[in-house]
């Protein structure tokens, strides 16, 4: 259990950091791995450059359209910027520099000791670059898991966890880590995204193997009895329930189903959702999964014509799993928070108690501000907080019971301070984050 904040370690932001071995002759796992999988990203980088070349030969005409047509690469889901409480502080991800240039973007990995008031970054205990983005979890509230997502031609996602003493290396995921899981006694899931889309991937239960076993995609579970109803498209969040099984969430192209699957033991079971009136024929895409106070909650986007809801659901007390692929009983959901048509959800994360809540912060679309509100727990209703300082990328809620925002400009980032009560919010902090432009490239 993480008691205080692990110390920080060395760590370069380049490719060699991430292939050689800290010790010569005693390469680690993670470095077996790497090198496993270098020989096809070096391979696809071979391949784009044929393309490219291919391209530059290709004849166009008068309208400047090539006479050959190219297929462009599958679009990954975006990562969220987020936070989350453990035993001894709590923690945030969120981008920053260039947000405009991708190569001179650089995710950080912020604390707040429990008994402090500052933040620190701990972005150098990954080891690697950062451009790619961050994903944490948190196994019942002690280590924290990181997955870095892949830059610098990386065909893996580095994945590190806090220890008592400090930091250790896991075995790296395969592909584009965009979300993990994580609770006791069971092994760390990841969804990664590749060009076949996503997939959910578990790690091996042994250290000394490097090699993840695919446990779901979505063509499998849409052959499944309960994936039937839904048809998913695509996996975009999992999560442990209190017994130790795993909860999925996919985008379905049937309308009106909200993909939640409850799985043991190879089978999977669908979820009910009470979903609040006038919702039927809405596309649901469920935007987050998390544990919460020994249930699981969802972030759900319902969209409609003209109208786009944002609504919390929380799994039963109880799961129970039966030979049936009826649904395994029914979700509790909150009122709808109305956020708009064009609305997309910038960031979320736990709220409220023991995290039995959830926050969301919504950006409007065109030059609206963004709008932040939160759930304390099953059965509140929605809060909406006073408009959050410009900028703000992901807030956090810390035991304290203030809510603190994160606002990054280029290479300086601003705490703030909403108070209980408070009617405004107010800078604690400015941490300099020192920013290489061009690193990355």
């Amino acid at each position: 259990m993480t008691t205080g904040p692990p110390a920080a370690r060395p760590g370069g932001r380049s490719l060699r950091d991430a292939l050689l071995p800290s010790h010569p002759g005693n390469p680690g796992p993670h470095v077996r791995a790497a090198h496993a999988v270098l020989a096809p990203a070096l391979a696809l980088a071979l391949a784009l450059a044929l393309a490219l070349a291919v391209a530059a030969a290709v004849p166009v005409g008068p309208s400047g359209a090539a006479s050959l047509a190219v297929s462009t690469p599958t679009s990954f889901p975006p990562l969220l910027p987020t936070s989350l409480t453990t035993a001894g502080g709590t923690w945030a991800t969120l981008p920053m520099g260039r947000l405009d240039q991708p190569l001179n973007t650089f995710w950080q990995l912020l604390y707040l000791p429990q008994s402090g008031a500052r933040w620190a970054d701990r972005v150098s205990a990954l080891g690697v670059a950062t451009s790619g983005g961050i994903t944490i979890a948190s196994a019942g509230g002690a280590d924290l898991y990181a997955a870095t997502a892949p830059s610098e031609q990386l065909a893996f996602s580095p994945v590190v966890r806090t220890t008592g003493r400090g930091w250790a290396d896991e075995p790296p995921a395969p592909g584009r880590a965009v979300a993990l899981a994580a609770t006791t006694g069971r092994p760390l899931v990841a969804l990664v995204a590749g060009r076949s889309g996503t997939r959910l991937v578990a790690a091996p239960a042994m250290p000394s193997s490097a090699s993840w076993a695919t446990v779901l995609t979505a063509g499998r579970l849409a052959r499944t009895p309960a994936g039937s109803t839904c048809r998913p498209t695509r996996l975009t969040a999992v999560s442990y329930d209190a017994a130790g099984d795993l909860v999925v969430g996919a985008d379905c192209a049937r309308r009106g189903v909200v993909g939640l699957f409850t799985g043991r033991g190879g089978r999977w079971r669908g979820a009910a959702v009470d979903l609040p009136a006038r919702h039927p024929g809405k596309v649901a895409g469920v935007v987050a999964l998390r544990s919460a106070g020994g249930r699981v909650l969802a972030v759900l986007r319902l969209a409609g014509v003209g109208r786009t809801d944002l609504v919390a659901a929380w799994s039963p007390a109880t799961t129970t799993i039966t030979s049936s692929p009826a649904a395994v009983g029914a979700w509790q959901a909150s009122p709808p928070l109305v956020v708009g048509a064009s609305a997309s959800v910038a960031s979320t994360g736990p709220a409220g108690p023991g995290g039995r809540g959830t926050f969301v912060l919504v950006r409007p679309g065109g030059s609206e501000p963004a709008r932040l509100a939160w759930l304390r727990g099953p059965g509140a209703t929605w809060q909406v907080a006073p408009r959050p300082p410009r900028g703000t990328a992901t807030v956090a809620f810390p035991p304290s019971g203030a809510v603190l925002a994160l606002a990054p400009h280029a290479g300086t980032l601003a705490a703030w301070r909403l108070g209980p009560g408070s009617a405004g919010w107010r800078q604690q902090q400015a941490l300099h984050v020192d920013l290489v432009y061009g690193s990355s490239q």
